[in-house]
């Protein structure tokens, strides 16, 4: 699941290396696409949403996770996530992104990929849906996954978290306040957007969490 202002390419990089981990063994890997841009690859639909999972989400992808994934979630992967963002983020900020995606879309959206450290725009204009676009904003703004995770947590369910010490997103320091110091990896590098920018960092993470869970770690 990617985050704001992305779609289900994000993953693609990840996947490759997910899938040259398990050589000829079986593994199902999903994406789901929030709708934010067109033109990426095809996604779950939230009808088709399997239970008994191990999630992995990108950004605000973790927060829709939990608030949202079927229940029982087998485990839970963050990449540069939270479970409540206004909790960490000035007001101001995410108010200013609502207004610069009302008035000039594209410029907002290259504006955030930039922070988020892309090399380069990740889609043209034609892509943005900004009404649904919109709609992620109101979930920064509203959603309050504390206390799912809180509970996820409680039941057994395993979590690990990827966070990047350059990101000017989620800073570090939130990350470390959000996240147990025993769930918590750190990456130097990699911005908001280390699917992209760390692939096999966040594959090789994956991976391991997948097969310590298979082994009963």
């Amino acid at each position: 699941m990617h985050g704001w202002g992305f779609h289900a390419g994000l993953w693609s990089p990840v996947l490759a290396r997910l899938r040259a981990h398990a050589g000829g063994d079986a593994l199902t890997l999903d994406v789901v696409d929030l709708g934010f841009l067109s033109g990426g690859p095809a996604g779950l639909g939230e009808g088709a949403l399997p239970e008994g999972a191990v999630w992995v989400g990108h950004s605000l992808g973790v927060l829709w996770a939990l608030e949202r994934a079927p229940r029982p979630l087998q485990g839970l992967v963050s990449i540069n996530g939270f479970d409540c963002f206004h909790a960490h983020v000035p007001p101001a900020r995410l108010a200013a992104m609502r207004r610069g995606l009302m008035r000039d879309p594209v410029r907002q959206l290259r504006a955030f990929w930039q922070a988020c450290g892309c090399a380069e725009p990740l889609a043209g204009a034609e892509a943005l849906e900004v009404a649904r676009l919109a709609q992620g904003l109101d979930w920064l703004a509203r959603w309050d996954g504390r206390e799912a995770h809180a509970t996820l947590r409680a039941s057994g369910c395993r979590v690990l978290a990827l966070a990047t010490r350059d990101d000017a997103i989620v800073e570090a320091a939130a990350s470390a306040a959000m996240w147990p110091e025993e769930s918590l990896v750190w990456c130097e590098r990699g911005g908001h957007s280390a699917p992209l920018t760390q692939p096999e960092w966040c594959a090789d993470a994956i991976a391991a969490f997948l097969l310590k869970g298979q082994s009963g770690g």
